[in-house]
């Protein structure tokens, strides 16, 4: 899996959720729901830590990266409009570059 580009952003994610759950155990039923529900929690958790770390709007920033997701496009008004506080307009360059880069790579990340 870590050779792979497109699987190497998961392999922590899939390595954690084999270890949580004994998969290797014959005895897990609902192995596709189990991992479907913990990549949901991993996913919130993920957007939840963004919000926070670059104190953003949790409604807006939501939607961009809903938008995202359904479009592969970020728009730049939205994702300002996520910022709670007030930018100059070099650092509120370099802010949109930095929360565009982490919403892709979020994104990819849980996209499967």
């Amino acid at each position: 899996m870590e050779n792979s580009p497109e699987l190497k952003s998961k392999v922590d994610l899939i390595e954690k959720f084999i270890n949580q759950n004994n998969i290797c155990d014959d005895s897990v039923d609902n192995v596709e729901e189990d991992f479907e529900n913990y990549l949901n929690k991993e996913k919130e958790k993920s957007v939840n830590d963004l919000i926070k770390e670059e104190d953003l709007k949790e409604e807006v920033i939501k939607k961009v990266i809903s938008k995202y997701e359904f479009s592969g496009k970020i728009r730049n008004d939205l994702v300002k409009k996520s910022f709670e506080e007030k930018l100059g307009i070099i650092s509120k360059k370099t802010k949109l570059d930095t929360v565009k880069d982490k919403i892709v790579k979020l994104v990819e990340r849980f996209t499967w």
